[in-house]
């Protein structure tokens, strides 16, 4: 089992749905369990905001919301400016923080959303149908 695996498993431990915007939520909790505040990112995507380009190093400031078509939205800074930003476009600075694997593991899953869901229930329905 790899890494992200395992994280995606922790994450979502309890989850009955295959409802986005209700995995999210699993998310969210787990983050807000799991991340340490402030940390730096890269923005690896940024097509939310004109104003936090590709290769921009913003500071993550908190977890904000989450959204259906967005997934989990950070509070991010830039030369003091405030920002929201899916955590789906950054990526930690530093590879060696604890933030990194979490933040990995849920880009991971939610690029390939529809995969992990059908992995997360089909595995779910081998173990009840045994």
């Amino acid at each position: 089992m790899s890494a992200n695996e395992t994280i995606i498993k922790q994450a979502l431990k309890g989850a009955r749905t295959k409802d986005k915007l209700e995995l999210c939520g699993f998310w969210f909790e787990f983050l807000s369990e799991k991340l340490v505040f402030p940390f730096s990112a890269k923005a690896v995507i940024a097509e939310y905001t004109q104003n936090v380009k590709d290769g921009d190093i913003v500071t993550v400031k908190s977890i904000y919301d989450y959204y259906d078509m967005y997934g989990i939205m950070m509070e991010v800074s830039k030369e003091r400016k405030k920002y929201y930003i899916p955590l789906c476009e950054l990526e930690v600075a530093e590879k060696k923080s604890g933030n990194f694997k979490y933040v990995e593991a849920y880009n991971d899953w939610f690029a390939n959303y529809d995969f992990w869901n059908q992995f997360q229930f089909s595995k779910r329905s081998n173990i009840n149908n045994k």
